[in-house]
């Protein structure tokens, strides 16, 4: 009898139920989208880190890929909705997570962020916001701008000094659709949390010898995965 009410403990609540149920509903568009959407840059250039053969993952890694997105999905469903409730903040926190992720995984396979997710993106937050659903428009339309000088003046810094990109153009387009999310206060946390991360990644990588000093993190995946812990926190 003591196994029944420790069984139903393991069970998410009846609330939870449709963000898993759409989490896991949308796994194959996603994948579709992870896939398709890098296609026309990538095709000219088959050489693009991840996709070896005409932009194309293997059959292995694509299929770790689907089960990863598969766990991601509802997992940031089911943490979003019960930080923010079953309610119009933890949906669109949610639909600006799953993007993100989306963004990410391309980022991580492609080390591109391409514009046909990015601007959308900062467009759909601009429109939500059109009703201060994470934050008032003013604050929207600030986020948006902040977020594109935060990383774009680092970026002209560092190409002057050191006479190349420190970061891709599509990560301060990033940035600045999430800004158009969260508006402009809660970039700083999602700037400092994203270093960090890049850091702590970078120097365990270095330790492992999986990593080059010279060698370039993509910053997307920190971007999205400081932008969870701000909205989580």
């Amino acid at each position: 009898m003591l196994l029944l009410p420790s069984l139903a403990m393991l069970l998410p609540a009846p609330s939870l139920f449709l963000p898993v149920l759409a989490g896991l509903l949308l796994v194959w568009p996603v994948n579709r989208a992870i896939d398709a959407l890098p296609r026309r840059i990538l095709q000219p250039q088959a050489d693009a880190p991840g996709r070896p053969e005409g932009g194309t993952l293997s059959t292995h890694r694509h299929r770790k890929r689907t089960w990863a997105i598969a766990v991601l999905m509802p997992a940031l469903a089911v943490v979003t909705v019960q930080r923010l409730g079953l309610n119009a903040e933890g949906l669109a926190a949610t639909v600006l997570l799953w993007t993100l992720l989306t963004a990410a995984t391309i980022d991580l396979e492609t080390g591109l962020l391409p514009d046909a997710l990015t601007l959308p993106l900062l467009a759909a937050g601009l429109l939500v916001n059109g009703w201060a659903v994470l934050t008032p428009w003013q604050a929207a339309l600030a986020g948006a701008a902040v977020g594109a000088l935060l990383l774009w003046i680092p970026h002209r810094i560092y190409r002057v000094v050191a006479g190349k990109a420190g970061v891709g153009a599509g990560d301060f387009k990033l940035l600045a659709a999430i800004g158009a999310w969260l508006g402009w206060a809660p970039l700083v946390g999602v700037v400092f949390y994203a270093a960090l991360l890049a850091a702590a990644l970078g120097l365990l990588l270095l330790g492992v010898g999986r990593s080059k000093p010279q060698q370039t993190l993509p910053f997307g995946p920190m971007l999205a995965a400081a932008t969870a812990l701000v909205l989580w926190t």
